[in-house]
C-alpha cells in the first residue's frame, strides 16, 4: 500500500487540477472562438498528465488522471436543467485525450527526435478522431447528428487544423515549463491534505460555475 500511495496522491492532485481548470478557465474559453479555446484546454491536460508521468514512472497514471478529471466533470449531471449532452461531450472528451496521450508515449522515448516530436502532435489529431467515432455512436445514444459529423468537410475542419495547432501548443506548453522548472530547486509532491483539497475544489468550481 505504501508503494501506491505516491502514484494515488499524484493522481488525485492531477486528476483534480485539471478538472478544476476545466471547470474555470474552460469555463472562460467559451466565450473565445472555437478554434482558439478547443485548442487551450487540451494542451493543458495533456501536460498535465505528462507531469503526472514524470511524476509516478507510471504510465497507468495518464489513464487514471484522465479518469479523476472526467468523474469530476461528471458532477454536472447532478446540475438542473442541463442537457445532458453538455455535460457528457466534455467528460468523454477527457477521456477520449487520455487515451491518446497513454496511447503515445512510447514515442517519447523513441531515439530519433522527429519521432519524439510526433508524440506531441499526433495526439492532437488522435483525440479528435477518437471524437468523432464518439460522435457517430451519438447518433444511436441521443438521435441527433452533430455538426462535426454532418459532412466530410466539417469532420476535416475539426480534426486537422485545430490538431496540429493542438500539438503545437501542447509541445510549447510542456517543453517550456519543463524548462522553467529545471531551473528551480523546489520540488513539489502532494500529500493528503493536498489532493483533497484540490478535490473538493475542483467539485465546488464545477458545481458553481
Amino acid at each position: 500500500m505504501k508503494k501506491e500511495t505516491p502514484l494515488i496522491l499524484n493522481v488525485l492532485f492531477y486528476g483534480a487540477l485539471w478538472g478544476f481548470l476545466e471547470a474555470t478557465l474552460g469555463y472562460g474559453l467559451k466565450f473565445l472562438p472555437p478554434l482558439v479555446s478547443g485548442s487551450v484546454m487540451f494542451p493543458i491536460g495533456a501536460a498535465i498528465m505528462l507531469y503526472a508521468y514524470q511524476k509516478t514512472q507510471s504510465k497507468k497514471a495518464i489513464l487514471y488522471v484522465g479518469l479523476i478529471a472526467a468523474s469530476i466533470k461528471a458532477v454536472d449531471f447532478m446540475l438542473p436543467g442541463l442537457p445532458t449532452i453538455m455535460t457528457y461531450n466534455p467528460m468523454i472528451s477527457i477521456v477520449l485525450q487520455s487515451l491518446a496521450v497513454f496511447s503515445l508515449l512510447p514515442l517519447l522515448k523513441h531515439q530519433k527526435a522527429l519521432v519524439r516530436v510526433s508524440a506531441f502532435v499526433i495526439p492532437g489529431l488522435l483525440w479528435r478522431i477518437f471524437f468523432l467515432g464518439n460522435q457517430g455512436l451519438n447518433i444511436f445514444l441521443f438521435g441527433e447528428v452533430y455538426k462535426q459529423i454532418q459532412s466530410l468537410e466539417n469532420m476535416i475542419d475539426f480534426t486537422i487544423l485545430p490538431g496540429l495547432l493542438d500539438g503545437a501548443v501542447f509541445a510549447g506548453l510542456y517543453l517550456g515549463s519543463r524548462a522553467i522548472f529545471k531551473k528551480t530547486t523546489w520540488l513539489f509532491r502532494p500529500n493528503w491534505a493536498v489532493s483533497a483539497a484540490m478535490f473538493i475544489m475542483a467539485i465546488a468550481a464545477t458545481l458553481l460555475i
